[in-house]
């Protein structure tokens, strides 16, 4: 039985929700890594992501983001004109339990009439419109009505704490650019009931006034804004527009850096990296193993789900939970083709495999390849990080304006795009100080 950890992360919003059935035959034309060399691009630059420098477009701006109002921080992010209506090209950033992202500059936000405010009353009355939304739409709620601020309000920040949450919001003026914290969600651990049994809410979630505090205290202080191109010149971890420095005296063990991009010379193609320490509680049942060749396929992980749901159908024919088609689609992997797994070593002498994977251009928001280029990464390791580089072909039927009536290129192109990524990735100097200690100053709030 595949766990629902396994089913969150398998390449979200692609085969999960298809009805396909495809075979998965490895093509005679695929690109052999052994025979690529890497060499740099004409016009790109080395731009800095989390511990690492990789070779990117220039000019091109990592992250960039617009900020919507809502439950949460969200922030739908583009590098480039085309792809400003595309919520497939974002940014995320962690440190250890602390969700955070920088906002486009404000002055340029195309906000509803109503936002149209100076800019600190914007970020100001961004989180207050947020606690007031919690408060509406659950006013029945006596959790929700613990929401409350944490410091006193200022011209240039926001901040308040409640059960199972918190948010800041920072205003930068060298910049124009809102900062946000948040509590990382993605980091909690998801349980499914057995059989039978029904979920169970259970007792609020405790208040997170005590993080946002150390938020407030010893994060926020460690963070500089950066201009993109710009190298850090002392331990730490760079986000697409500025840096957190390590804690004094040690490594900051958990971070994530997740940006996309796309490279001008192609239509339909987004590109992803995204680099994180592979934390233990975290874990996920498709890289159970630091050894990457030991690692379950997405195909061989489709088929095995694709298995289970047969088996539950044929177990719920002739009732009110059969599916509406019955069970015509039970057993579909959502797959049309994939190449066949190939191996290399990145430069700090990580193994990584390299896999290319064709869907149905149907369905899945249009979604027709994916080249993959990841490592298993080690457990609790700052230099030998799970990393993952992504090219996503979308196919001209998609629904975002960005893509409309244009193609991706060849799927050969997109995985040399990739490999070029990823063969560039190399430790950035001065990231990591060999001497200080490698500490979690977050594990005591860790759910």
């Amino acid at each position: 039985m595949i766990d629902l950890k396994l089913k969150q992360f398998l390449i979200p919003g692609v085969f999960m929700a298809s009805m396909t059935i495809g075979g998965c035959s490895a093509k005679s034309d695929e690109i052999k890594v052994d025979d690529f060399n890497y060499i740099k691009p004409n016009g790109w630059q080395a731009e800095c992501i989390g511990r690492w420098l990789i070779d990117v477009p220039d000019p091109i701006e990592l992250g960039a983001s617009y900020f919507l109002l809502g439950a949460y921080p969200k922030f739908f992010n583009y590098t480039a004109e085309s792809l400003r209506q595309s919520r497939r090209s974002k940014g995320f950033v962690a440190i250890g339990p602390v969700a955070f992202s920088e906002s486009d500059p404000l002055v340029g936000m195309d906000n509803d009439p109503s936002f149209r405010q100076p800019i600190s009353k914007f970020i100001r009355m961004s989180g207050l419109l947020t606690q007031s939304l919690f408060n509406y739409t659950t006013s029945g709620n006596e959790e929700f009505k613990q929401i409350r601020p944490i410091a006193p309000e200022t011209d240039s920040f926001t901040n308040w704490a409640g059960p199972g949450r918190f948010q800041i919001g920072i205003h930068v003026p060298e910049d124009q650019r809102g900062r946000f914290y948040w509590k990382d969600k993605s980091q909690e651990r998801a349980t499914m009931p057995a059989d039978g049994e029904r979920a169970d809410s259970g007792s609020p979630p405790p208040s997170q006034e005590p993080l946002a505090r150390e938020v407030l205290a010893k994060l926020v202080p460690r963070y500089s804004i950066r201009q993109p191109g710009q190298m850090p010149g002392c331990p730490g971890i760079c986000t697409p527009h500025g840096f957190f420095a390590d804690p004094a005296g040690g490594t900051e063990r958990d971070s994530r850096v997740s940006v996309s991009f796309v490279d001008p010379r192609y239509a339909n193609l987004v590109l992803h990296v995204d680099i994180k320490t592979r934390m233990p509680h975290t874990e996920t049942a498709l890289i159970p193993t630091e050894d990457i060749r030991q690692a379950i396929t997405p195909w061989d992980a489709a088929e095995e789900m694709a298995r289970e749901s047969k088996k539950r159908c044929r177990a719920q024919q002739g009732t009110a939970s059969r599916d509406l088609f019955g069970c015509s689609f039970a057993g579909a992997t959502g797959i049309s083709d994939h190449w066949d797994v190939q191996y290399l070593k990145l430069a700090n002498g990580q193994e990584a495999r390299a896999m290319a994977i064709t869907y149905p251009g149907s369905i899945n928001n249009y979604t027709v390849y994916e080249v993959i280029i990841e490592t298993a990464g080690k457990k609790g390791s700052v230099t030998e990080p799970r990393i993952v580089v992504r090219a996503e072909g979308i196919g001209k039927l998609a629904d975002d304006k960005a893509f409309h009536g244009k193609e991706p290129p060849p799927l050969k192109e997109a995985f040399n795009l990739a490999m070029t990524l990823a063969r560039s990735l190399r430790p950035r100097p001065q990231a990591i100080d060999p001497a200080a200690p490698v500490v979690d100053p977050w594990a005591r709030f860790r759910q």
